[in-house]
């Protein structure tokens, strides 16, 4: 039987989430863009006087405009760069660590929705012992246990499992990359939608979009496969 045959508790879409998602992150870098605007609007600029001490001995004064936004200025930082791009990577890294766990959570789901459809259950506690990454010992389980052919996704799955690595970066080293890391290096450096700043990543316009097309690739190919069992 055919999982389009089977009951509602199946009938579950998990690519049409990220599909949803598409549309969503074309909102959200409307927002961060105006949002960016607004902040821009916030900063002032006032005079500031400057002593400074001639060969002579003599002191001048000169007096410089300098722009600043709350108790950051222009010349203890550089407020275009702090504007314009890293405050922008803030929320868009905020936006891929969401988006990630998303396909985590629903990756997961659909094992044991399809454990439960299945009644197959084989390896699926133990292959948690595997030190790996628990997208990957799911899509383990799926094409060793269940026989799900995923060898059309295996490209997007990789790069997916790259991404997560920068993820995982961004979660918990403020996007800082390990330079010793060269997969997740090399995928950075090539991509026209990331850069890497020293070791800090930083995410452009495209991305977020980016990412969640392989997402509903990902997912078009394993609904697909396991509803052709």
């Amino acid at each position: 039987m055919g999982l389009d045959n089977t009951p509602k508790s199946w009938a579950y879409n998990s690519r049409g989430e990220f599909d949803l998602l598409r549309v969503f992150v074309a909102v959200a870098e409307k927002k961060i863009e105006e949002s960016s605007s607004i902040i821009r609007q916030l900063v002032k600029k006032e005079q500031t006087e400057f002593e400074i001490e001639q060969h002579d001995g003599s002191v001048v004064t000169h007096a410089v405009d300098v722009r600043n936004i709350g108790k950051i200025n222009d010349i203890d930082f550089d407020l275009d760069c702090l504007l314009g791009k890293t405050f922008p990577n803030h929320e868009r890294r905020s936006f891929l660590i969401t988006i990630y766990g998303m396909f985590e959570y629903e990756l997961s789901k659909f094992c044991k929705r399809y454990c439960e459809y299945s009644g197959i259950n084989e390896g699926l506690k133990s292959s948690e012992k595997i030190n790996k990454s628990k997208i990957y010992i799911n899509n383990f389980w799926l094409q060793k246990y269940c026989s799900i052919d995923l060898t059309a996704a295996e490209g997007v799955f990789s790069e997916i499992d790259t991404i997560r690595y920068i993820r995982n970066c961004f979660a918990h080293n403020y996007g800082l990359l390990d330079v010793g890391n060269s997969t997740a290096v090399d995928y950075v450096k090539e991509s026209d939608l990331l850069c890497l700043a020293g070791d800090s990543v930083f995410i452009k316009p495209g991305f977020l979009k980016h990412f969640c097309d392989l997402c509903f690739q990902y997912f078009s190919r394993l609904e697909g496969q396991a509803r052709a069992l």
